[in-house]
């Protein structure tokens, strides 16, 4: 360090700059609206996967019905517990979502 007052008057802003940056960098985080966004983005993130999950889940529950219902008509059964148990997943995979979209929020 310099024995220039000067230099040292210089440095000592430049730290107060920085610092000052870092404490508006600080506040910034934990704005309570700033992180209601954040939750809010969080949430509706997951939400946009748990709805593509869900199309995805229904598109191969019909595409499955539509399979094995054209193999024959004794394969009807099959379809509908194939479906069944596309559907029961996708059930798990809203209820897993929504359950972690509720503790982001919380």
């Amino acid at each position: 360090m310099s024995e220039n007052p000067d230099a040292i008057r210089a440095d000592i802003e430049a730290t107060r700059a920085r610092l000052g940056t870092n404490v508006d960098a600080v506040a910034d985080k934990v704005t309570p609206s700033n992180i209601v966004h954040r939750q809010t983005d969080k949430v509706r993130d997951a939400m946009t996967g748990v709805k593509e999950k869900i199309m995805g889940a229904a598109d191969t529950a019909t595409t499955n019905v539509h399979h094995t219902t054209t193999a024959g008509t004794g394969h009807t059964t099959d379809a509908m517990h194939s479906a069944g148990d596309s559907l029961h997943q996708a059930s798990d995979t809203v209820s897993a979502k929504l359950t972690d979209a509720g503790h982001a929020v919380s």
